[in-house]
């Protein structure tokens, strides 16, 4: 079990918050698609409210990378947590918690927790509606890539770059498939799930960040950009702009995908389009 597999451990099986004290520097910071937590101490008092909203109880570790883990929590829903480090302690962290999934384990109605999260986070007006930077994402024959990029892991960050940003969805072929929203299936359920969220985004790309390289899997780390322009996420279109962390963790076998786990936050998605523009007047 890697540090941060027992971190996730001691911290929601046991509530031993302490451990966050030990494990991150004071200066650490966590982003989330709803903010960017600031600080030791505030991240220790977020896992401190999560876990009073939700009760405590045994977590189990999906996937462990090391520095990246796969996680589902005792209320059945699931997270993927990257960490960098500087030395032997975390500095910063992206967490991407299948949110619709927690918001039905916590009996609350997805339309109405986008609302509430959204109408307390006003958004910069040029950020939130407008469409700048509209096609400097051009869908090019490979992915751009971070130079610090894995060479094991840039010819499936480029497979991925096909399917997502290419709309090609047939090349996705045969394997398990775990997404967001509690969902899962097999590869024809990854390309309707994929068909869904382009149709209500369709100018998103996917841009990658980071990658970590396991002996039978890669775990990818991106970011989503669009423009939500057709009805989605419960809401009819608003033509806002929108981002989002996401992370893919392949399983290989003889170099060909056989299961994918796939999780991006589609409430912290919907909680951006309920944001009211903020105003200078």
């Amino acid at each position: 079990m890697s540090d941060l597999a027992a971190l996730e451990t001691a911290v929601r099986s046991h509530r031993a918050f302490d451990a966050v004290e030990n494990a991150y520097l004071h200066r650490a910071w966590r982003d989330d698609d709803y903010g960017r937590t600031r600080g030791r101490a505030a991240i220790r008092d977020a896992a401190i409210a999560e876990i009073a909203e939700e009760g405590a109880g045994p977590v189990r570790i999906v996937d462990d990378l090391g520095d990246m883990i796969v996680l589902e929590t005792a209320a059945g829903w699931r997270a993927h947590r990257w960490v960098r480090r500087d030395g032997e302690r975390i500095v910063a962290e992206t967490l991407i918690r299948d949110g619709a999934a927690r918001a039905r384990a916590l009996g609350r109605d997805f339309g109405a927790e986008a609302l509430r999260r959204g109408a307390g986070s006003p958004a910069h007006a040029p950020l939130g509606e407008l469409r700048a930077g509209l096609g400097q994402f051009a869908t090019t024959r490979q992915a751009a890539l971070p130079h610090d990029f894995p060479d094991a892991a840039r010819d499936l960050a480029h497979a991925v770059h096909r399917v997502w940003n290419g709309r090609a969805f047939g090349e996705i072929g045969a394997r398990r498939w775990t997404g967001p929203d509690g969902r899962s299936g097999d590869g024809e359920a990854a390309a309707a799930w994929l068909t869904e969220l382009f149709a209500a985004l369709p100018d998103a790309v996917l841009l990658f960040e980071r990658a970590i390289v396991a002996p039978d899997r890669v775990a990818l780390l991106w970011r989503l950009h669009g423009h939500h322009l057709a009805d989605g996420f419960g809401v009819a279109a608003t033509g806002r702009r929108v981002r989002c962390h996401g992370s893919s963790v392949l399983t290989l076998i003889d170099g060909v995908v056989q299961a994918e786990d796939t999780l991006l936050d589609t409430l912290a998605l919907a909680t951006q389009l309920h944001r009211p523009a903020i105003s200078y007047r």
